[in-house]
């Protein structure tokens, strides 16, 4: 992963809506609670033409984001139908090359 893909990641986790981020935070005291870490540092990103798929995962959890592309602006919603949408890119079991800072979201 290029430093722009991470980049682009933090973007559409800081924008997500309060509810999605309460479920992260959710995510993270579950993974703490199994593991003692307080971190997510697997990432996974798909590209999709019709926008993309961050999943975040630690030793016991995981956590997905689906965010469509409108105009430059992210709409979060449900990941649609895997058959009807257009692979890109993958980019599978990557790291933070600096961690994020989950305390802040």
């Amino acid at each position: 992963m290029t430093y722009n893909d991470y980049e682009m990641i933090r973007d559409i986790i800081n924008g997500m809506p309060e509810g999605k981020k309460e479920q992260l935070r959710s995510t993270l005291e579950r993974n703490y609670l199994l593991t003692t870490c307080y971190d997510l540092p697997m990432v996974e990103i798909r590209t999709y033409i019709e926008g993309w798929q961050v999943i975040l995962s630690g030793t016991k959890c995981r956590f997905s984001i689906w965010a469509f592309d409108r105009d430059g602006e992210f709409e979060y919603g449900r990941k649609p139908v895997e058959k009807k949408l257009h692979l890109l890119h993958g980019e599978y079991g990557a790291t933070w090359p600096v961690g994020i800072d989950f305390n802040n979201i």
